[in-house]
């Protein structure tokens, strides 16, 4: 009785779970912006002489140069 219930509750859950990632809109097509915030300017942009795990983060993946479409190193 105990195993047949449990299994039943499994059962469910599993059902729900399938059922849950059918459901919903459908994305729109198109160009969409991600809007980032930040807290604060970075103390430094020496990654070594920063004082929090986001500044040395934004220090780490935000490129002080880029290339732009033509090839030429541009600010970022």
């Amino acid at each position: 009785m105990k195993r047949t219930g449990t299994l039943f509750l499994l059962a469910l859950l599993v059902l729900s779970l399938v059922l849950a990632g059918c459901g919903g809109k459908k994305a729109k097509k198109g160009n969409r912006d991600v809007v980032v915030a930040a807290i604060s300017e970075p103390d430094s942009v020496d990654v070594h002489r920063t004082s929090s795990m986001g500044d040395s983060n934004s220090a780490l993946y935000e490129p002080l140069m880029k290339f732009d479409e033509d090839g030429n190193i541009v600010g970022n």
